[in-house]
């Protein structure tokens, strides 16, 4: 593989690594009155596509997680592969720290690239606009939850065999679990939850 080609590589999985971790946010973040008011209002079922899926989460939870740590993987890889002997070609002259620095420029490209365009960039999209968001991926979100049903089978019958294993709670992940985790990571965004009413936010 070449430079070229490890590069187009790259950038189609930043695509679809933007595109998960877009999804993963609008479809928590959007909220359900604004749903049913364009579900009705505006005739996009869309709409109802997202709150049925915001009701059973437990599918949609594992893809997220498959299709990230999938992709996270598969660019190390490549960038292993592809990109740091590019670097190294590059830095042949540099002496005995040459392949150390085709490391670090390797890591920091890869991971910078992820980090600003695949998460950072796509959930402030996300944030800012939720229920556009959700109503335009939720029907990809659904294809692929159907072609990776055989993996989400595997990973939630694992998880559920380890959890039963351990005699620790179980029960299948629910809309309020999806909503309570929303919370929490918005609370680490702001720098904290405000209490109201002597009471925290779960």
């Amino acid at each position: 593989m070449n430079i070229l080609e490890a590069l187009l590589l790259l950038c189609l999985l930043i695509v679809i690594s933007a595109f998960v971790s877009c999804s993963e946010l609008a479809l928590a973040s959007a909220r359900k009155i604004k749903l049913q008011v364009m579900a009705k209002d505006g005739g996009d079922t869309r709409a109802l596509d997202v709150l049925n899926m915001q009701q059973q989460p437990g599918s949609f939870i594992t893809v997220v997680q498959i299709g990230l740590n999938a992709v996270a993987i598969l660019a190390g890889i490549v960038g292993e592969a592809a990109v740091r002997p590019y670097f190294g070609g590059l830095l042949a002259n540099a002496g005995s720290w040459g392949s150390t620095a085709a490391s670090l420029l390797t890591f920091a490209l890869v991971t910078g690239s992820f980090i600003l365009i695949a998460d950072l960039m796509p959930k402030r999209i996300a944030m800012t606009h939720p229920e556009a968001v959700a109503v335009r991926i939720v029907r990809p979100m659904m294809f692929l939850i159907f072609i990776l049903k055989p993996f989400v089978w595997t990973f939630d019958g694992l998880a559920n065999a380890i959890f039963k294993l351990f005699k620790n709670f179980h029960r299948p992940p629910r809309a309020t679990d999806f909503g309570r985790h929303l919370r929490r990571r918005r609370c680490g965004r702001t720098g904290g939850c405000v209490k109201r009413a002597g009471t925290l936010p779960d």
